[in-house]
């Protein structure tokens, strides 16, 4: 039987297949963000607290071994939160990230009978996919486990995507707002405005509820920041707050309706 060889695969089928590849590989790329913010985070607090001790002039050596051992407490508490984050999240997308890679590395010693095993799991890959993608979340997880394909479909990242709408239309952006800040990078490439709907939405909903003062302290903190780009509909949404929850006027009850 001749073996299958990348001059003789399908055209385009490699470019085809990246997305197989990307999401576990943006998983883990979200979480070394996430951990070298909390190593920086916790290592700067640290390296204050050892400047500040250096500093100190007739500490006695009871009050300094007190605060290394509570130095080094915190080193060991963050050692612990890196630990927990990989056992947690990156050892499972680094294990799902090598089966897809061993996946696919397949293609180029398979014999033309394998290659049917492999395009055949490849269907299997779309099915779960599109039932996904159509809110069929438990045919998804069915034929996947039916099928062994588990590592090769991103069943836990539409699930994540559901637990973000449903949070949605109980009107909390709590969990929206944190997968935007997990990636904001990509965000901003693509140059979304999805974290300025979030918020302008949150400042509508307290707005709503005639809770000025924290309308103005959300204001100040959460857009500002966009008042370059966004001012026109920034003002406008500032005015429900004299307009009031029960306006008549068009212009107002447009943003009113956007959370109702």
């Amino acid at each position: 039987m001749t073996a299958v060889t990348p001059k003789t695969l399908p055209e385009g089928i490699y470019m085809f297949e990246q997305p197989f590849l990307r999401a576990p590989n943006e998983s883990i790329k979200r979480q070394f963000r996430a951990s070298q913010k909390q190593v920086e985070r916790d290592m700067g607090a640290l390296r204050t607290n050892a400047r500040d001790l250096s500093k100190k002039t007739g500490t006695s050596a009871q009050d300094g071994i007190a605060a290394l051992d509570t130095m080094i407490t915190k080193v060991n508490g963050l050692t612990k939160k890196l630990e927990d984050i990989h056992e947690s999240k990156t050892k499972s997308n680094l294990a799902v990230l090598r089966a897809r890679v061993d996946h696919f590395d397949e293609l180029e010693n398979l014999d033309e009978n394998e290659l049917e095993n492999w395009e055949e799991a490849r269907l299997n890959r779309w099915l779960v996919d599109w039932s996904l993608r159509s809110g069929y979340g438990a045919t998804a997880k069915a034929i996947a486990e039916d099928r062994g394909v588990q590592d090769l479909v991103d069943i836990s990242l539409f699930e994540e995507i559901e637990r973000i709408e449903n949070a949605l239309r109980s009107k909390s952006a709590t969990e929206a707002l944190a997968w935007c800040s997990d990636n904001k990078n990509a965000l901003r490439k693509n140059k979304s405005t999805l974290e300025f709907e979030l918020r302008l939405q949150e400042f509508i909903e307290l707005a709503r509820v005639k809770k000025e003062v924290e309308a103005l302290t959300y204001w100040a903190k959460h857009l500002k920041p966009w008042e370059e780009t966004h001012l026109d509909r920034m003002e406008q949404v500032t005015a429900l707050l004299i307009m009031g929850p029960m306006t008549k006027c068009k212009r107002y009850q447009v943003y009113l309706l956007m959370g109702s």
